[in-house]
């Protein structure tokens, strides 16, 4: 059997998300994209104000993701008998975030995003399709930010980044103590690999403390992870 491999080899991710500084509003849910709320001074300067005001916005998005590596052939599998990953979406408003513009067309950012894998076995003859678990990539995205201003209330803007990756394993509790044993087999993640983010999008601005975000992001990672069978690897 083989007991270590890579999984999560490309991951695509696409966020859409809405901003009102007067605080938590409710939004219609796009299958295909995704709503949040943020908090942004876009309003000219004043004599005397703070430097910060203006260049700050923080807010929280949902996303919605797909796995560009998501089936392998049987003599190709992932890891032991896993030949499928399925997306485990959390559509919870918690992918928090925050960019900060020093100069009208270049900033920084740092959000947080979490995407998870589903591990799926169903080339098995008589065998119902199983699932051993669910890996988790997550951790915070650090972004260099470039904007196109222009005299409209669309503004294309494009970030890089790299993601400082965690990862874990939420193993299914049949799977995990198969054969009747307790703790019979497990997961380890020995290394997480990757992380690099680039992504492309468009800030509308609705109204002066009030904008739209939509961003399309693709991020690489790879798990280099370990089986470990009754206590030995």
């Amino acid at each position: 059997m083989n007991r270590n491999g890579r999984l999560l080899t490309g991951v695509m991710t696409s966020v859409l998300a809405f901003g009102l500084s007067a605080g938590w509003v409710t939004a219609q849910v796009d299958p295909d994209g995704s709503f949040g709320w943020i908090y942004r001074e876009a309003l000219p300067e004043e004599p005397g104000q703070s430097w910060w005001k203006n260049r700050v916005e923080v807010g929280t998005r949902i996303t919605t993701y797909t796995l560009s590596d998501a089936s392998r052939p049987v003599d190709n599998r992932y890891l032991g008998s896993i030949n499928k990953l399925k997306d485990d979406q959390d559509l919870l408003p918690i992918k928090i975030f925050a960019n900060i513009w020093p100069l009208e067309w270049l900033g920084a950012g740092i959000s947080y995003e979490k995407i998870g894998a589903k591990t799926w076995t169903d080339y098995k003859e008589d065998v119902t399709p199983y699932s051993d678990g669910t890996f988790e990539v997550y951790g915070p995205i650090l972004s260099l930010l470039a904007a196109l201003p222009n005299d409209t209330r669309f503004t294309p803007f494009a970030e890089v980044g790299q993601m400082l990756m965690f990862a874990s394993f939420d193993a299914d509790p049949d799977w995990a103590n198969a054969h009747g044993i307790q703790g019979y087999q497990s997961f380890d993640v020995t290394d997480e690999k990757g992380g690099f983010v680039w992504g492309l999008g468009c800030s509308i601005q609705l109204t002066p403390r009030c904008e739209a975000d939509v961003i399309y992001r693709q991020m690489n990672a790879s798990l280099i992870v370990d089986h470990i069978l009754q206590g030995r690897v």
